[in-house]
């Protein structure tokens, strides 16, 4: 790929691309897209590497990123047709082949190519694809969060788990990571550095409900009912449609000895939940003597 274009040019290439896509607007045919209609504008931009900070001038037209770099456009299209098309083992093998073709060193496409293994069950490629992603860009999170789960899916849990790290290490707002580091905590046995990991999570991002739920749950089950109501309240107050946070909230303060309070937020529960909380609170407020047509 080319390299970064000096500062110094940057003008002088805006306005060459401009000029350039006005041209090919009054020729084209009416082929010019907004990057808004355009779901290809960010791979296009990431990959070509030619115009830094220009797409911000303009709008895209795929005719002229095509004839700047042509070796990308069979890329693209395998990308494409793995993701659309009906064979999608035919299209990850051409994409496979045109990314060797085109020695592209951008790790977006080994990134696509890796979803759509994963979706095709090829999890030991989808290893290699994403293995490649990140020695192209240590720092892409989103490939160290997913390799982190295709580990996790073959049974390597402990190399997961140095994944779902590094993911949160580079972005410790990313509650994906954060959540499947808990997963695989908790599948390992590890369950005390499964809290620990989610009270960084909530010093990170206080406002991340699914931190403080799962907290206030660990608590729970040691039996730290005031700890565990804080938390659960604190989730309530981020997300107060969680019926989870609020059947779990009602244990507590039964726990607590606060009858009244809990049978708020269970009726609550009966009311707002479609699922088995619904019956687990109808069950908790049978047992204090309230019965619920």
């Amino acid at each position: 790929m080319t390299g970064p274009i000096p500062r110094r040019c940057f003008s002088v290439i805006a306005a060459v691309a401009t000029f350039l896509l006005l041209g090919l607007a009054t020729h084209a045919g009416g082929g010019k897209l907004s990057g808004a209609d355009n779901p290809r504008w960010g791979f296009l931009v990431t990959n070509l590497n030619v115009f830094p900070g220009t797409e911000k001038l303009f709008e895209p037209d795929e005719k002229l990123f095509w004839r700047l770099r042509p070796d990308l456009h069979d890329v693209f299209l395998g990308i494409a047709e793995a993701e659309e098309g009906a064979d999608r083992a035919g299209a990850v093998s051409k994409l496979a082949r045109a990314l060797a073709e085109a020695k592209v060193q951008s790790p977006v496409p080994y990134h696509e190519l890796a979803e759509v293994q994963v979706k095709l069950g090829e999890l030991r490629d989808a290893r290699v694809s994403y293995e490649r992603a990140l020695a192209l860009d240590p720092a892409f999170v989103q490939s160290h969060n997913n390799l982190g789960n295709v580990l996790a899916d073959m049974g390597d849990t402990h190399e997961a788990i140095k994944h779902f790290e590094k993911a949160i290490e580079l972005d410790p707002l990313s509650a994906d990571a954060y959540s499947n580091l808990r997963r695989a905590l908790i599948d390992s046995g590890k369950h005390n550095e499964a809290e620990q990991a989610f009270r960084k999570a909530t010093q990170a991002n206080p406002m991340y409900a699914e931190a403080h739920l799962n907290v206030g749950t660990a608590l729970c089950r040691r039996g730290q009912y005031e700890e565990a109501r804080k938390k659960f309240e604190a989730t309530l107050v981020i997300d107060p449609a969680s019926t989870r946070a609020r059947n779990n909230l009602a244990l507590a303060l039964l726990a607590l000895g606060q009858r009244q309070k809990a049978a708020g937020h269970l009726l609550r529960v009966v009311r707002e939940d479609n699922g088995e909380l619904k019956e687990s609170a109808r069950k908790a407020l049978e047992l204090i003597g309230i019965n619920v047509p």
